[in-house]
C-alpha cells in the first residue's frame, strides 16, 4: 500500500499528494532554513483546524519575500518552488504560548478566495494546506505498520517454501 492510499484510507484527501510529497516537507534540510511561523486570527485558525479553510494568504511584499526565501519556499529568483512541501506553524496570535497548529503546505501565487479573507482580484502568496503534521505522522506510522506486516507475510511465505523444499528433498 502506498502513502497516498494510506492517506486516502485515513480520509486525508488534499490536492498534490504524491508518493513522496512528505519527503519534501520532512527531508528538506531544516538546519539550512528558518522555521516559518505565521500568526493568524482566531476565525481563520479555527476554520483551518476544523478543515473548513484550505488556504492561508500573505501579501506579496518584501517582508514576506525575505521570510519565504529564508524558509525555502522561494527560489533565488523569488519564485515559489514547485512540488515543495514544508511544515508551517500557524499561530493564533503573536505570543509563543498562543495555540498553534503545524501544517504541511505548498506555496503558489494566485488570487485568494474572499470567503477565506482575501480581497477579490488580488494576488497573494497562497499557502495550500494539505494536512496537519500530526496527520502526516499518523499516515507515515500506518504505512510503516503496513510495510512491516507485508514483510512478515513475506517471511511466512519464505518459511513455508523452505519447509516445502525441505520436505520435497527428503522424499
Amino acid at each position: 500500500m502506498t502513502l497516498k492510499e494510506v492517506l486516502k484510507k485515513m480520509e486525508i484527501e488534499r490536492s498534490l499528494i504524491t508518493e513522496d510529497w512528505f519527503e519534501y516537507a520532512r527531508l528538506y534540510p531544516y538546519h539550512s532554513v528558518k522555521e516559518l511561523v505565521l500568526p493568524i486570527k482566531k476565525k481563520w485558525f479555527d476554520m483551518i483546524l476544523y478543515k473548513e479553510k484550505k488556504e492561508e494568504y500573505r501579501e506579496i511584499k518584501p517582508y514576506y519575500i525575505s521570510r519565504l526565501r529564508n524558509s525555502g519556499f522561494l527560489d533565488s529568483n523569488s519564485e515559489p518552488r514547485k512540488d515543495f512541501f514544508r511544515v508551517v506553524t500557524l499561530r493564533n496570535g503573536y505570543h509563543k504560548d498562543s495555540p498553534s497548529l503545524d501544517v504541511i503546505c505548498s506555496l503558489d501565487i494566485k488570487e485568494g478566495k474572499p470567503e477565506w479573507g482575501a480581497e477579490p482580484g488580488k494576488l497573494y502568496y497562497t499557502f495550500s494546506i494539505h494536512c496537519t503534521l500530526e496527520e502526516m505522522e499518523k499516515a507515515e506510522y500506518e504505512l510503516l505498520l503496513i510495510r512491516i506486516e507485508e514483510e512478515e507475510e513475506y517471511d511466512e511465505i519464505d518459511r513455508l517454501l523452505d519447509e516445502y523444499i525441505s520436505s520435497s528433498a527428503e522424499e
